[in-house]
């Protein structure tokens, strides 16, 4: 007789408790993305909910632990 095992699966981190989602972005908005993401020193995951959060508001943020501010973008001075 075969006795099955479970193994338990321990969330170290709190990315893992974080709710996730996959979405679809129209060509060549990855790559805007990430030039952002780069400029203003964030992660690319980072930079999307910032900029959720200016459209949802504060509300939606509320259970974060950080406010990230953007960087200020000096490439038009250039």
């Amino acid at each position: 007789m075969q006795v099955a095992t479970m193994e338990i699966a321990v969330k170290k981190y709190p990315s893992q408790l974080a709710e996730c989602i996959n979405i679809r972005l129209p060509a060549g908005w990855r790559d805007a993305l990430k030039a952002r993401a780069a400029r203003n020193r964030r992660s690319m995951n980072s930079e999307v909910l910032a900029a959720l959060e200016s459209v949802v508001g504060k509300a939606a943020g509320a259970g974060r632990q950080t406010q990230l501010p953007a960087a200020e973008d000096n490439t038009a001075a250039r």
